[in-house]
């Protein structure tokens, strides 16, 4: 959200008010409308100050706590999952959550280069990331897309991890083609993914390294010059979710 103060001040021809919207129970508040088919860097700059790395000195080891919660099988969850599986599976598949649990069979790597930098370019006002190339944020699409679930709240780093992965797989050395991408069944067994999260859980993690991580934070600083705003060009590949059908 932004301050309605900030109403009058002119974008490309444009008034912030024609491309902010009133929030509804906040008067002096208003949320991102529609996107103008103008230029958003003068709005971005309108922001800009208020962007983590613009106010504070670089630490990316303070980001470790942030990353403490990362998702990973615990000690027999195979097993329950294999044994819950045969009488639950279909109440799973009825409540929408079948996609996402099948995802919990495979321990996703942490990549600490990509979360340690890309928090940096995260707004707390436009609630999306402002990297060189414009906004950025996940939306419902990627949400439903990645990990097979209708809604996300306050969503994990893990999420944040699988959707910058995929949106700048460009920039990745080696990014595997994700059709030829495995996931283990609940005996263990590499098997071919159905869906773009079993694709995405399984590719490698990378501790810390500061030149990595420089690497990282001048892609999201710098921009892509034709960044990748729709990703899901293989979903004649992978049949789930199934509830999201693009060629349908």
């Amino acid at each position: 959200m932004a301050e309605s103060s900030n109403a009058d001040i002119m974008v490309s021809g444009l008034k912030v008010s024609d491309i902010l919207l009133p929030h509804p129970s906040l008067p002096n508040s208003m949320c991102l409308g529609p996107r103008s088919s103008e230029s958003p860097a003068h709005l971005i700059s309108c922001e800009a100050n208020r962007i983590p790395f613009v106010n504070q000195h670089l630490d990316l080891t303070s980001w470790a706590d942030c990353l403490r919660a990362w998702p990973n099988p615990p000690e027999g969850w195979v097993s329950w999952y294999n044994r819950v599986s045969k009488t639950h599976y279909a109440t799973w598949e009825s409540i929408g959550i079948a996609d996402a649990l099948s995802l919990s069979l495979s321990p996703l790597e942490k990549n600490e280069n990509i979360l340690k930098t890309i928090g940096y370019f995260w707004s707390d006002a436009l609630n999306c990331f402002i990297f060189g190339h414009g906004p950025m944020t996940p939306t419902l699409l990627d949400v439903a897309m990645i990990t097979g679930l209708d809604i996300v709240q306050n969503g994990p780093w893990w999420f944040i991890q699988l959707w910058a992965q995929l949106y700048f797989r460009d920039q990745i050395p080696d990014f595997p083609p994700l059709t030829s991408c495995t996931f283990p069944d609940v005996n263990g067994n590499d098997i071919r993914c159905t869906s773009y999260g079993q694709a995405l859980y399984g590719l490698p993690g990378s501790r810390l390294i500061p030149k990595e991580a420089a690497g990282w934070f001048k892609i999201f600083f710098q921009g892509l010059d034709n960044p990748l705003f729709f990703p899901y060009t293989e979903t004649e590949d992978f049949e789930n979710p199934v509830s999201f059908r693009l060629g349908s």
